[in-house]
């Protein structure tokens, strides 16, 4: 008896009313997502199997009503691409039928959303919907690989738990766009720089809202670099290209600004280079031009980050492999974390995005450039800063290991996980406290890398955002 005939004798003979309904509420569109969003004009939809079926009729209708059929097919498989090409920002409404059981899934209704053709492609690799954080994931798409001189799209694109671009902003003009995140308020900061021409860099800051409105712009002249945050009191906090000459040799460095963002007004500031010297540290990198232009590439900060509980501002300084706490408002360093300070040397290597959390370790995502053999993982550990005392709370690296050289991300999620961004690798990964990967979702990286990643709060989205708001 063939297989399939097989499964539907047992499936008649376990008809009964309570077989019956169990089998209608497993049976469900996978794919498009319930948010209701397919980023090709000819999208696959997927179900799940029922026991016993010869095949699947896929109907697609033009609403709710089913009055209007728009195509219909039969499959012997439990996905089907549809013929379309179904235009852009249509919806429509799916629904799979069993054959011969006549089970139906019920409407699903999704619009169609047309990327770019500069966008990357990206595929949900793994979705454990009962552990992970699900919601909104905001990430910049870095166009690094586009030669110089020729477009690069500076851009960002918020996607749901099915990894389906929901939203998406294309800053005017060429370059690359980092540090996307979402204010409270209905805005959005990021910084785009363009590099094409050494001469004229230029690295600039923007708030806009959703619609793409600008509703501030950094000063003039100000090269603005990896980090534009909230600060403290109420001021905006970014990090800017600085650079200085030591025996005929320009040294690219780095600066802190605060800024009252009503006027664009300079209220405070800090550099590195008014407390580390280009003679005391000589840094692997310093045969690299650095991204401003400005001279060699030096220190490399890469993040600062406002501790209210501790009045400190935390700067990750890459090529040195420590973490600095300047105390705010007088600019001391009143605190270092790894190489040089508290922790043992090799606490962090190239490290990128610390986050202070509520209990005041330290969570951040370490590159690992240094170590031997080279290895990225995610890190947190908690200090004292009175008793010098200093303590691992997490670790996680990736079976097998992976290495990224540059980039890198690591928050806390409202659940207690973990969100990882391997920008390199075109990962963006959910790490639950025991270890396991419970969401994954990858980029193709023939042509963007990932900076950060920021989980956004659904209460942060304008419903004029989401696909069905209509």
């Amino acid at each position: 008896m063939r297989p399939v005939l097989l499964g539907f004798l047992l499936l008649a003979a376990c008809s009964r009313d309570s077989d019956v309904t169990a089998f209608q509420a497993a049976f469900r569109i996978i794919s498009p997502s319930p948010d209701g969003v397919a980023n090709e004009a000819r999208p696959l939809v997927r179900w799940t199997q029922v026991p016993g079926s010869f095949s699947y009729r896929v109907r697609v209708y033009a609403d709710a009503t089913r009055a209007t059929l728009l195509e219909q097919e039969e499959v012997r498989a439990e996905e089907a691409r549809l013929t379309g090409p179904l235009a852009d920002g249509r919806s429509v409404y799916v629904e799979v039928q069993s054959v011969p059981s006549g089970l139906r899934t019920g409407l699903r209704r999704f619009r169609i959303l047309l990327l770019p053709e500069s966008f990357p492609a990206l595929e949900l690799v793994r979705d454990d919907a009962a552990r992970s954080q699900g919601g909104y994931k905001l990430f910049n798409l870095l166009d690094i690989k586009t030669p110089p001189g020729e477009d690069k799209v500076p851009a960002m694109v918020l996607v749901n738990r099915a990894g389906e671009v929901v939203w998406w902003y294309v800053h005017p003009g060429k370059g690359i766009l980092t540090d996307p995140r979402v204010l409270p308020g209905d805005t959005l900061t990021f910084i785009v720089r363009d590099n094409v021409d050494p001469k004229n860099t230029t690295s600039v800051g923007y708030e806009i809202t959703w619609d793409g409105t600008v509703v501030w712009r950094s000063r003039p002249g100000a090269l603005l670099h990896h980090e534009l945050a909230p600060g403290p009191d109420s001021m905006r906090l970014y990090m800017v290209y600085l650079s200085e000459t030591v025996g005929g040799v320009s040294y690219e460095s780095d600066g802190l600004e605060l800024v009252d963002p009503a006027t664009n007004q300079v209220l405070w500031t800090w550099s590195v280079l008014d407390h580390f010297r280009p003679q005391d540290f000589q840094v692997p990198e310093i045969d690299h031009e650095g991204l401003s232009h400005l001279g060699v590439d030096w220190s490399h900060a890469n993040a600062a980050v406002w501790d209210p509980a501790r009045s400190l501002i935390w700067v990750s300084i890459r090529h040195f492999d420590r973490i600095v706490g300047v105390d705010y408002p007088s600019g001391e360093i009143r605190v270092t974390l790894g190489k040089g300070g508290l922790g043992p040397p090799d606490a962090m290597s190239h490290q990128h995005a610390p986050e202070v959390e509520e209990d005041g370790s330290i969570l951040f995502w370490d590159n690992g450039n240094t170590h031997v053999p080279p290895v990225s993982r995610v890190k947190m550990f908690s200090f004292d800063e009175s008793s010098a005392a200093f303590a691992p709370v997490f670790e996680w690296e990736d079976d097998p290991p992976f290495f990224d050289f540059a980039l890198g991300d690591a928050d806390r999620l409202p659940n207690g996980d973990i969100l990882a961004t391997a920008g390199v690798s075109g990962r963006v990964i959910e790490i639950d406290l025991e270890g396991r990967i419970v969401w994954e979702l990858r980029m193709d990286v023939s042509r963007h890398w990932i900076y950060r990643t920021q989980q956004v709060p659904d209460a942060l989205i304008p419903s004029s955002v989401l696909p069905f708001a209509d």
